[in-house]
């Protein structure tokens, strides 16, 4: 028995799950959406259309009770073994349910109330249609046609057929404004598209059907058949063609104009030679005017003196000069730019910042601990930069420094054997920073902000006063470095600079600081 229940109540929940997707199918009109549905029918008993209220049937169903009410009363109730029953309503707004008997006459579940409309079937009726359509060949997309149309349900379909062949070709009627039909009222259609894959050249008809059945037809519309990006091309070339002859005609003019231009210049100098060369021959007429009065002038007074013996008498004219010509100043050249490149050398020392740790590789070689150095010594320190030499008040650049120190520490250790020994640590730095320059003196002083990283080698000498021989082991590490300078420039390819960078070597075994001072003395390019 308690199988048999359990079977039972499995068959009914199967049942029910079924029952809960009850769909309404309708011959020739169905409208659905949000649990509601739409029947077309006639006013009278004897309707046009059938109708149908339908759901997905369960073999393991005996029996079906099915209520129908409108305006909150029970208009009819059904009881069928079948999953579904024929209707005879008049248009208007009703509510159903579904309740499912099993084989022993027992109710297992009731569906919630749906609601469905009936409204009655119109012919659509067409306002507005194009009489003339064009179609772009070169389209690949689908073809719409607008169109103005009443009376238009859910679901209608439309299609276009030709004139004289009778083609038919099917489409998609898309309405864009339908306002809710009341009972047996209709749908307002303000503008609606058909949309079609292709349409030939010809008289069409455009045919539209609502799901009753009932449909109407459009007049003729004549179709046209265009290739809009055959136009596009010839046009894209006319105009190319025109701007081409534009440009050329331009050319053209631009050429005589410069043509007339040296003309003109050639014209002018020949001018200007004529008249100069008129001006020299004025200038030696005159001359020699001026040497023959001269000569007469001395005749005279040759002739008037007789007491003188005749003696030649030699007469020197100096033609006059001929004027120099102005030399053309030549332009000076301007100074050469300066593009912000600089060479430095300097000098550089190192100040700890981290004491107890300096001989921090003593795991390398049984150092003692806390060590200190007893000197440290100047190191040379070479650098080249770029900023670019723009008026901007702040700028960017970047800076490539290599340089180095020497630590000198002396240290003792007692264990099984007494040894002595001294120490030399020699740190080469090569680093690249980031330079941030700002203008504190146009031209003159700057402050410089540096940041960046590089790499540190140590060369760590050990020489033992008796007993061992010398031992030189070197170390690289990553290097981060910050530091700030002021920069002077006294003249223009001339730059000093006194800054001090903050060094910290990147290492598990050694933790070491140090603070760099520098001065340095570099050119400008």
């Amino acid at each position: 028995m308690e199988n048999d229940e359990v079977k039972k109540m499995s068959l009914c929940g199967h049942l029910i799950c079924r029952i809960r997707k009850i769909q309404i199918l309708l011959f020739f009109m169905i409208l659905a959406g949000a649990g509601q549905f739409r029947l077309s029918a006639q006013e009278a008993a004897s309707s046009k259309f059938k109708q149908r209220l339908e759901w997905s049937a369960d073999k393991n169903a005996f029996e079906y009770k099915v209520e129908i009410r409108s305006g909150g009363k029970t208009v009819n109730t059904f009881t069928t073994s079948e999953n579904f029953v024929n209707l005879n309503l008049p248009a208007g707004s009703y509510d159903y349910r579904v309740t499912v008997y099993d084989f022993l006459g027992r109710e297992q579940d009731v569906s919630a109330w749906q609601k469905f409309e009936i409204s009655k079937a119109n012919a659509p009726a067409f306002s507005n249609v194009e009489e003339n359509f064009e179609v772009d060949i070169s389209s690949s997309g689908k073809i719409v046609l607008p169109v103005e149309v009443d009376n238009v349900a859910e679901g209608a379909s439309v299609a276009l057929v030709n004139v004289k062949t009778g083609e038919k070709i099917k489409g998609e009627l898309v309405l864009s404004a339908v306002a809710g039909a009341a009972v047996g009222g209709k749908s307002e259609i303000e503008k609606a598209s058909a949309e079609f894959p292709k349409i030939a050249a010809g008289e069409w008809k455009l045919v539209v059907t609502n799901p009753s059945g009932l449909s109407s037809e459009s007049q003729a519309i004549a179709v046209k058949t265009v290739d809009k990006e055959k136009e596009r091309r010839e046009a894209e070339k006319a105009a190319k063609e025109a701007a081409e002859l534009a440009a050329k005609e331009e050319r053209e003019r631009l050429a005589r104009e410069e043509a007339e231009r040296k003309t003109a210049e050639k014209e002018a100098q020949k001018e200007a030679e004529r008249l100069a060369k008129e001006q020299k021959e004025k200038e030696k007429i005159a001359a020699k005017e001026l040497q023959t009065n001269s000569m007469y002038i001395l005749a005279e007074d040759d002739e008037e003196d007789e007491d003188f013996e005749e003696s030649e008498t030699e007469i020197e004219i100096a033609e006059a000069p001929e004027p120099e010509e102005e030399e053309e100043e030549k332009p000076k050249r301007p100074p050469r730019k300066v593009l912000g490149i600089e060479v430095k050398v300097g000098a550089s020392a190192a100040i700890n910042l981290f004491e107890s740790d300096l001989l921090g590789l003593k795991n390398y070689d049984t150092l003692t601990q806390g060590a200190m150095p007893e000197n440290i010594t100047l190191a040379p320190l070479v650098s080249i930069s770029y900023v670019p030499n723009l008026s901007w008040r702040f700028k960017p650049g970047l800076e490539i420094s290599a340089g180095g120190f020497v630590y000198e520490n002396r240290s003792a250790a007692f264990g099984e054997d007494e040894w002595e020994f001294n120490q030399k640590f020699c740190y080469n730095n090569v680093q690249a920073a980031l330079v941030g320059q700002l203008s504190l003196l146009p031209q003159r002083i700057f402050l410089n902000v540096k940041a960046g990283g590089g790499l540190t080698e140590i060369l760590l000498t050990t020489e033992y006063v008796r007993d061992r021989d010398a031992t030189i082991k070197a170390f690289t590490y990553p290097t981060l470095n910050a530091g700030l300078s002021f920069e002077f420039i006294p003249f223009r390819h001339l730059v000093i600079e006194l800054g001090a960078d903050y060094n910290r070597i990147l290492s598990s075994k050694i933790n070491f600081s140090y603070l760099k001072p520098y001065l340095e003395v570099g050119v400008r390019f």
